[in-house]
């Protein structure tokens, strides 16, 4: 219980000291991850499941009952009770009560497999809830790096409204005539962009605080906005992805289940064989038990039930169904993923290259800017209206650079990978 009071105030723990420094990506999405809700409710249905792979197993357990009864009797004729009351046998003509004690064991001997089939049912449900639970980490972890990424790229863009609000005010300050109209009205254009780049970036600090559950604010971010190339080749990345990815392994699992479910409805025709032992003591005196003509009455038996059953058949044709829907809908899954990591890793290396070409120029505008200003450094006008071209040239280079990040975290994820390090 105190584990229960105390880990939210560990977590608000956690996320301030993340507020006090610069956080980095790692430990965002370990924080992130920790918090997400979605994660928290798959961590229950191992429980769940573990409880009833339990359940399962103790089918295969002796099954073991005691019980005891009081009867105050005024009879006419003999008769028995009903089974919640123990389904004794009662004679008034022992006297007005009747006390009885019974214990009895039931062992199942041969069930067709099915008690078997039902324990490998629950162990593969375990096991699929916890790759279910790998799974969710994958999610959340590729949500905090998105968010993350996203973040980087607009401080990045804040970052560069300022720098070229400055440098437009600078150029108007020394301008006169059109000149300081024309460098003015750069300047309060490059004013808008800064305010519009500060709120959105405002607003994705606020969702990266509520991922990690940091209600004090004053985020500080670890890192730049850099490419990430993708390593290795795509064959490589596809069988990783058929190795790792969680979902693929789950189906496996889901795959055996529907054998089980298939073999669980052929078994439906085998009898059930019981051996089992009762043990009854049953007075009219509550003191000593003293009639001592039906007490201490055992009895063991070996019982067969055979079941008759008419949708026996129409059973094993509907899992046979189910088992061809879930090969269709693996071999569906696969190619799903398999189309998602080409698409992912495509995007990465054509942002790659288009990240590498806005950088070239980039430099290339810049120097040119240069090489003008300096042949002609009384048109701050035209300078500062060419201001306004260098900004989107590194405008264009900080998307290239933002969506093939995003692209690597969506190939990671096909990967199976990007859980914190």
């Amino acid at each position: 219980m105190r584990l229960i009071v105390f880990l939210p105030i560990l977590t608000l723990c956690a996320a301030a000291s993340a507020a006090a420094a610069p956080l980095g990506v790692e430990r965002f999405v370990e924080l992130a991850v920790k918090n997400d809700t979605s994660l928290l409710s798959a961590e229950q249905d191992i429980v769940i499941s573990r409880q009833r792979l339990r359940e399962a197993r103790s089918l295969l357990l002796p099954q073991v009952s005691f019980s005891g009864s009081l009867s105050r009797l005024s009879l006419e004729y003999p008769m028995v009770t009903p089974p919640e009351l123990g389904g004794r046998f009662l004679d008034g003509a022992y006297g007005d009560n009747t006390y009885a004690l019974r214990a009895h064991v039931v062992q199942p001997v041969y069930t067709g497999g099915r008690n078997r089939n039902a324990a490998r049912m629950a162990r593969n449900a375990w096991s699929q809830s916890r790759l279910l639970l790998e799974t969710e980490r994958l999610a959340a972890a590729r949500k905090a790096r998105e968010a993350f990424c996203e973040t980087l790229y607009r401080r990045e863009l804040l970052a560069a409204a300022s720098s070229y609000h400055l440098r437009a005010s600078a150029l108007g300050g020394r301008a006169g005539g059109w000149d300081a109209l024309e460098a003015g009205a750069v300047s309060a254009w490059f004013a808008r962009e800064k305010d519009r780049a500060g709120h959105v970036y405002a607003a994705s600090l606020a969702a990266m605080s509520a991922l990690i559950r940091n209600e004090n604010g004053g985020l500080e971010l670890a890192g730049e906005l850099a490419a990430e190339p993708p390593s290795g080749t795509l064959q490589k990345a596809l069988i990783t992805a058929t190795e790792r990815r969680p979902e693929l392994r789950g189906e496996i699992y889901r795959a055996q289940m529907d054998e089980i479910a298939l073999n669980m409805a052929a078994l439906r025709r085998y009898p059930n064989v019981y051996i089992g032992a009762v043990y009854d003591m049953v007075a009219y005196d509550a003191d000593s038990f003293s009639n001592m003509e039906r007490t201490g009455s055992w009895a063991a038996s070996v019982a067969i039930h055979f079941p008759l059953s008419y949708d026996w058949w129409t059973q094993i044709i509907q899992r046979r169904a189910q088992q061809r829907q879930g090969s269709l809908k693996r071999v569906e899954l696969e190619e799903s993923l398999r189309g998602e990591l080409r698409s992912a890793w495509n995007e990465a290396a054509f942002r790659l290259r288009e990240a590498g070409a806005a950088r070239a120029a980039l430099e290339e505008a810049a120097a040119d800017y240069e090489r003008a200003r300096r042949a002609s450094p009384a048109e701050t006008g035209r300078a500062a209206a060419a201001l306004r071209t260098l900004y989107e040239k590194e405008l264009a280079l900080f998307e290239s650079l933002y969506l093939q990040k995003l692209a690597a975290i969506r190939l990671a994820w096909a990967q199976g990978k990007g859980l914190p390090e």
